[in-house]
């Protein structure tokens, strides 16, 4: 297999990598930040649920790996 062959077949299995994992980030970002905006409205729960949906956010990327 040429260096070339080897090279692009990196780039393939890096970037699908990459691209799958931003999509999902993003996804739980976008999760976590809807259901924020819902809670601030309850401000009590609202500093509660934000450290948690960073402990999901964290796992969720964490899982991926």
């Amino acid at each position: 297999m040429s260096i070339y062959k080897k090279f692009y077949l990196f780039l393939e299995n890096t970037s699908a990598c990459f691209i799958s994992f931003f999509s999902s980030f993003l996804v739980a970002y976008f999760f976590i930040n809807i259901l924020l905006k819902i809670l601030k409205k309850l401000s009590f729960l609202y500093f509660i649920f934000y450290r948690f949906a960073i402990c999901i956010l964290v796992y969720y990327v964490d899982d991926f790996f």
